[in-house]
């Protein structure tokens, strides 16, 4: 279904968890079997662990007492219940309303809560961890959604593992985002520490790789990453991190964790819930209630910033316009060598929607390059290109090196392609395979483009 805006419709499930105290449901020790049917409790439906206590994913939630419990995708039971509530999110009548989705988003499921069971509610004579459990959980979302295939209803998971790539449409990931979306442990927001990871990749020690997208893409998972605002006070990160997300074959996702959503231009929060005019969003809050308030917030609403709406516009264009074979479909392949004048270029930030609340909100500046390259082919090799983005407000310079044999040609001349769809020959001369390939781009602010390796008599004169 389409909404009122012509948005898409995805719910957004803890498919995996069961939570034992929420306020006005008792049904934690009741039969789990949908209409009342006798059977066994959700209760006895969890994981356990070797001690016989609960395993899996056992933790507080915001906002409940209690505690949630993962259940057992190795008994039937709760298979059973995870395809009758698919059929009814994906069409059924309510109380005489016909509902309907286009899918469903499954948070800490299958690929976050650990796969294995000591306990005695198995279908099959295992205990622990092993491919028959993989194999049950797949079970659950085969008969409620299809599998891999062109079909109406698309599943979305947490940080969708290898197991699960055929199962799975489009992937959120969890935990920190690119470069300094990730959380503080110790220090102040204007002088913030980090510890491990995070340290290092804070300290230029350390940077992303998009591993997963390298291996996986083709199997058509969508990445959707980033975990930023569009707001003006998101600072020039936002460029960055859209920059790869998108050249890495994924969508850029904002978020809001204790934060109000930023109002679009031209956008007055005046429905039933504000004054009449006056601009409010909606915060949905998480850590905790104390802490990350649920509801409408007046004055401290974030607006949308019209230059980064523009770019993230640019980066659906390449995407869905110019390089659609390439970045939905096709095959990432080893980049170029890349050197410019900025390999540490400043950006600056405002980590101010942390999930775990402002206790690990920070801002400040993070260096990274000024100009992004990737190389891509199609999924059936007719095609391949590296795209290239400048991320920063300023015209940046940079050499691209490479071997033709690298990408299977013999010899190449490139092709620039802007984010228009523009076509223009590269001052290149034509280079053979063996040989150190040299080219040189300037690249305008806030832009992709892309460079076609075409052989010289399929290249345009």
């Amino acid at each position: 279904m389409k909404g009122e805006h012509d948005d898409f419709v995805y719910p957004f499930l803890f498919d995996m968890l069961v939570h034992d105290q929420v306020p006005g449901w008792d049904g934690f020790d009741q039969p789990a079997k949908p209409n009342g049917e006798a059977g066994a409790s959700w209760s006895e439906l969890q994981v356990f662990d070797a001690n016989g206590e609960p395993g899996g994913y056992y933790d507080q939630m915001p906002t409940f007492p209690g505690y949630v419990h993962t259940l057992n995708p190795a008994n039937a039971t709760v298979r059973e219940f995870h395809h009758w509530r698919s059929a009814l999110l994906r069409d059924s009548e309510q109380d005489g309303v016909h509902v309907r989705t286009d899918g469903a988003y499954y948070d800490i499921s299958t690929t976050i809560a650990a796969l294995e069971n000591y306990g005695d509610n198995n279908d099959q004579p295992y205990r622990g961890a092993g491919r028959w459990m993989v194999e049950a959980a797949r079970e659950m979302y085969a008969p409620g959604v299809g599998r891999r295939a062109p079909r109406e209803n698309s599943t979305g998971m947490e940080n969708v593992s290898e197991p699960f790539v055929d199962e799975v449409d489009f992937y959120h990931l969890g935990a920190e985002g690119l470069g300094p979306i990730r959380p503080r442990t110790a220090g102040t927001p204007d002088q913030p520490e980090f510890d491990g990871v995070h340290r290092w990749v804070m300290n230029g020690e350390a940077i992303n790789i998009p591993l997963f997208s390298f291996v996986y893409h083709p199997y058509g998972a969508l990445r959707t990453g980033g975990k930023i605002q569009i707001s003006e006070e998101m600072g020039d990160i936002f460029y960055w991190i859209t920059a790869s997300e998108y050249l890495w074959g994924g969508i850029l996702e904002l978020i809001y964790f204790n934060t109000p959503v930023d109002l679009l231009p031209g956008v007055a929060g005046d429905g039933a819930a504000c004054p009449d005019g006056y601009p409010c969003a909606y915060e949905t809050g998480w850590s905790s209630a104390d802490i990350s308030p649920r509801g409408w917030h007046y004055d401290d609403v974030h607006q949308a910033d019209p230059a980064k709406i523009a770019f993230l516009r640019q980066a659906a264009r390449l995407r869905l316009e110019v390089a659609p074979d390439l970045l939905t479909s096709g095959r990432m392949l080893i980049p170029p060598r890349l050197d410019q004048e900025n390999e540490s270029f400043e950006y600056d930030y405002d980590f101010y929607s942390c999930i775990r609340g402002p206790s690990c909100n920070h801002f400040g500046t993070f260096h990274a390059p000024a100009v992004l390259a990737e190389a891509w082919e199609t999924w059936d090799r007719s095609k391949t290109a590296f795209i290239l983005a400048n991320p920063t407000a300023e015209e940046q310079n940079a050499t691209l090196t490479f071997d033709p044999a690298t990408y299977g040609f013999d010899r190449v001349r490139p092709v620039l392609v802007d984010s228009n769809s523009v076509s223009r020959r590269l001052d290149m001369p034509e280079c053979e395979a063996g040989a150190s390939c040299i080219l040189y781009v300037s690249l305008a602010p806030h832009s992709f483009y892309l460079v076609n390796l075409e052989t010289p008599s399929s290249a345009a004169d």
